[in-house]
């Protein structure tokens, strides 16, 4: 089965990853970090739950780690930024307003 991973960063393409009907967000992640990208997180705002089971039709969001302040001028994605995108993501609640 292949899912989509649609990185958040500058400059990274969303990709396919080919996964096993069983395998979990955990599973994934642990692919994708095996496959030379660290410091990835998976984020999946369908899913509330890293153990639940993914579906083909989902696309699975990825951003890095925020790692301290050591380098305050590069940006990563904040909590902020993940909420602005989980309300873009629904198009009910946005036809509910």
């Amino acid at each position: 089965m292949r899912i989509r991973i649609e990185p958040i960063m500058a400059g990274s393409d969303p990709f396919h990853l080919e996964v096993n009907p069983e395998d979990t967000i955990r599973d994934v992640k642990r692919m994708i970090v095996a496959q030379h990208l660290p410091d990835i997180r998976v984020e999946q705002f369908d899913l509330n739950y890293r153990h639940k089971l993914l579906k083909p039709s989902e696309t699975l969001i990825l951003s890095r780690h925020r790692r301290g302040r050591s380098n305050p001028s590069s940006h990563y994605p904040t909590a902020a930024h993940r909420r602005d995108l989980r309300r873009l993501k629904s198009p009910v609640k946005e036809a509910l307003n």
